[in-house]
């Protein structure tokens, strides 16, 4: 099996964060600013909705394959 997948979480001194996940042939980018109180409660419901798409991609596996 030739497969990867990865990720980088980058936070800047101003706040800044840029988290990239690839895997062979495409990734995502999620991007805010933990700055400020609005931008840490979105970069929490941020990690909230993507950890829930990753366990249900995960299930429908386990239940269908």
């Amino acid at each position: 099996m030739n497969s990867m997948a990865s990720f980088h979480i980058k936070i800047e001194p101003t706040g800044i964060y840029k988290a990239t996940f690839h895997d062979c042939n495409n990734s995502i980018r999620l991007w805010g600013d933990l700055s400020k109180k609005e931008g840490i409660e979105e970069a929490k419901e941020k990690m909230k909705a993507l950890r829930k798409a990753i366990e249900d991609f995960e299930n429908h596996i386990r239940i269908n394959y």
